[in-house]
């Protein structure tokens, strides 16, 4: 298999949705590596709860991860972006039937009708033939096929 397939380079910036307030994090964008081997410097992260096969909320992950100062090994946007570019084959590969998730990104969403505001995550999935690119309220329970990953 020819290493260079999962040789990712990230993307110096890239947008979010027009709906999100922006990184909720925005000092942690310009972190990380620039280029790396997907397949060798990173790895898939679960919640203990996730190994033992359990749903654990997403926010849970993130508030914990933010509080011990593990955000900047996570992987974030940038990242989802330049692995969907890769397409089916490499995403599948890798991941199966997981959906990976990047905790280094998680932005507010803030209705105009006064409600409260929403913390989502970016999220890749395979659809078809296509590696989708979605963004998940993190008040919903992760399971053992969503990994968060980062960095070995």
């Amino acid at each position: 298999m020819d290493q260079d397939q999962f040789l990712i380079q990230r993307p110096s910036a890239v947008s979010y949705p027009d709906w999100s307030t922006g990184a909720k994090h925005p000092g942690l964008t310009v972190v990380g590596r620039k280029t790396y081997n997907l397949q060798n410097d990173v790895e898939e992260w679960f919640s203990e709860k996730q190994l033992k096969g359990e749903s654990v909320r997403g926010e849970d992950i993130y508030l914990w991860l933010w509080r011990i100062g593990a955000l900047e090994h996570f992987l974030g946007l940038e990242d989802a972006v330049a692995i969907q570019e890769k397409g089916p084959f490499v995403f599948r590969e890798l991941f199966q039937n997981k959906a990976p998730f990047f905790f280094r990104s998680v932005t507010e969403y803030r209705p105009e009708d006064g409600c409260d505001s929403i913390l989502l995550v970016p999220c890749l999935s395979l659809f078809g033939e296509r590696v989708v690119l979605d963004w998940v309220w993190l008040s919903f329970g992760l399971g053992p096929n969503n990994p968060a990953l980062r960095f070995k």
